[in-house]
Order: C-alpha cells, then structure tokens, then sequence
C-alpha cells in the first residue's frame, strides 16, 4: 500500500533570498508595498536600496510604456485646480487618481519615476519638491543658493555614483563664447547643495531660452536638448544648430553639430537613443545619435515623419511646451497638442484624438513604477495624496 507524501507546512518552505529577490522585484509598487508586512525579512529585503535600484533597473528595461502621468490644470470661477492622475496612453482613460490641488504646479522635469515639481505657496514664495507618483511620497528641498526661478533647472541621474542630481546653473549675459558658469547641485543621497563654478566651452547662447521639460530628454546619464550658435556665419538667423548635452557623472557640458541645418527641430527618445528630426516641409529626415556622436538616418520613421507648411504634424500642432514621445513596442507616437493628446502610428500613418479635450493645459510625460524616496532619504518627506 502506497504511502501519502507528507505535505510540508506553508511556513516551512524555504525560498532562497536570491530566488525571492529576483520574484519580488518584477512586481508593482503597489503590491511591494503590501507585501512589506508579510514578514521582516521581505520588509528589510524591499526596504533596500539594492532591491529599489534592481526593481527600477528592470521596470526601465522590460516597461512597455502603457501609461502616462499627466497633469491638467483647469480654470475656474474661484481659481486654477490642478489635478494629477495615470492614464492609459492608448485611450487616456484615467486608471489612478493620485492628486487634486488649489496650488499652482509646475512639472519641471521628470527621471525615472521621480518628477521635479515647482509648487506657488499661497504665502507669495514657492516651493521646489521631488515626488514620486507611485508611493504617493514627495521630498522637500532645501532652499538653492542659488536664484532658481528665473535659471534652468535640470532633473538627472548619476550612474557612476548611483545620485539622483538637481542642477540650477546660472550665467551673466553677454556674448562671449568662453564664459564661467556657476552650477548648483542638489545631491539626493546627501540631501545638500553644492557650488561649482565652471569653465563652459559652449556658447552661452545654447543657454538663453532654455527648452521647457518638452523639449529635451534625458538618456543614459545625461539631459539633451536643441542648441543655437549664432557664431555660425553660414546659418541664417537664429537657428538651431547643435545637440547640447549636460552629464549628470561629469557635470560638464558637450555639444554635437546637428546633421543639418534648419529652423526648428524636435527631439525625443528612440528607445533606448536620442533621435531628432528637422520641422522641414521638403525633408525631415528622423536621425539618431550615436555612442560616438555622430548620428545615423531612421530610414523608415524619416518616410512618415512629415511636417507641413503651418509647421504641424499630420495636422497636429506643436507647441514650446509640448512633449513628444514614442512607444517602440507599439509603434506609436504619442503628441501633446495644447489641450489635447493625439496619436499617430507610422505604418498605418493614422492619427486618433486620445480622449476629449479640457478646458486648459495638459502636461504629460511617460509613467515609471519606482520605490525611490520609500525609504533611506534624509529631509522631510510628506503624503501627496488625493
């Protein structure tokens, strides 16, 4: 007679902690957060900041990019409300409310999950506070020595030493090409400001009229965005003529001449790459830069991708501070039209209004799951919630 295996109680299987890691660290923020309380072990485990690091590391390589944060800012009788929510970026249906607020807001920048909010105060000063929509978690800053609300600020990581970096650079006007700058730096993992003056060998140019949070990406350790250099004779007016870059590990700035010259120029991220493409009627090719610097032709997007004489899109506007993204996986940009969201698919070459449109601005970007500032920040963290 066949004896019955004995069932091993549920509280003595054992999971090795490397098996356990590599499970827990593919789910979502919501549900980690939960599980923190099933036990010391998982709580100290997804308390770490290797687990954080690992978690976002994989959300960044396998993400499909199915959802935006997007912030409207709708104007009433009694004031502006801001209202802040996930939404999916093939209808715009609303899955996550996350805030509603009387405040005025800005989104100055986003990396990997964490948004550089700019809050008005009702006392007549402002705020500058990093938030993390998945947690619900937002981090005040320390004061800046230097003046932040008339300079660029710029919102990056460090892979070298694993930071988070807000940089606030400010500059005398003039038109020197060789110019000192003085650069603050808000460290995340210090939780404090530093000063530099540098040395730029870039002209101060492709500073002055600083792009908004849409036009310029930041990708693999640094933050790019459209230059002008009026030094260039053979370029009429004032075009945009280079690919500027700030690197969050060296904290310096580099330039690369763009592969043709023209007026106006979008730039967004090509999964893993930069791509720019000229806003030409006769040829707008889509072009990507390389690890070396040079730039390559998109032969196929550089088919579809064509402006017309108003300089719009498929018929779709594009604004100062409007935000440009493509979806790889879905073979889909996604384009930020004032008071609207459009789509457009370069095989199909159709274009579809996403959602309705409201009654003010929309500021969009792409949605990351993070456990940043869950655990192990210094400064005064606080709720952000509904």
């Amino acid at each position: 007679m066949r004896s019955r295996k004995k069932r091993v109680p549920d509280h003595e299987i054992h999971i090795p902690t490397e098996l356990l890691t590599e499970i827990l660290a593919r789910l979502p923020v919501k549900t980690l957060l939960r599980f923190r309380c099933v036990c010391k072990l998982w709580c100290s485990l997804i308390d770490s900041q290797d687990f954080i690091d690992m978690h976002l590391r994989l959300f960044q390589n396998n993400r499909s990019k199915t959802h935006l944060l997007v912030m409207e800012e709708i104007y009433r009788a009694n004031g502006e409300e801001c209202t802040f929510a996930i939404r999916r970026a093939d209808t715009l249906r609303k899955t996550a409310h996350l805030h509603t607020s009387n405040n005025s807001y800005q989104i100055i920048a986003t990396c990997n999950g964490l948004v550089l909010l700019w809050e008005r105060i009702s006392s007549g000063g402002s705020d500058l506070r990093l938030w993390n929509p998945s947690i619900r978690k937002a981090l005040l800053l320390p004061a800046c020595p230097s003046e932040h609300e008339r300079h660029p600020l710029l919102l990056g990581f460090s892979p070298f030493s694993n930071d988070y970096k807000l940089v606030v650079f400010r500059y005398n006007d003039g038109l020197a090409q060789d110019v000192s700058m003085s650069i603050a730096v808000y460290s995340l993992r210090n939780h404090s400001w530093k000063v530099n003056v540098n040395r730029i060998n870039v002209p101060l140019s492709f500073m002055r009229g600083f792009p908004t949070q849409g036009d310029r990406v930041f990708c693999r350790g640094a933050i790019y965005w459209i230059g002008r250099d009026p030094y260039l004779r053979k370029v009429k007016g004032n075009q945009k003529t280079h690919l500027v870059s700030f690197n969050f590990d060296s904290e310096d700035f580099i330039s690369v001449e763009l592969p043709d010259t023209a007026k106006d120029w979008f730039i967004f991220l090509l999964g893993e790459s930069v791509a720019v493409s000229s806003m030409d009627i006769r040829n707008s090719p889509v072009w990507v830069l390389e690890t070396d610097g040079g730039f390559r032709k998109d032969p196929r997007l550089s088919r579809v991708v064509q402006w017309d004489s108003c300089n719009a899109f498929k018929g779709i506007s594009i604004f100062l501070d409007s935000r440009l993204l493509y979806n790889q996986d879905s073979d889909t940009f996604i384009i930020h039209d004032s008071n609207r969201v459009n789509s457009f698919n370069p095989t199909t070459r159709q274009v579809q209004q996403l959602g309705k449109s409201i009654r003010g601005t929309l500021t969009l970007d792409t949605y990351v799951e993070s456990l940043e500032l869950h655990k192990g920040t210094q400064g005064h963290i606080f709720s952000m919630t509904k």
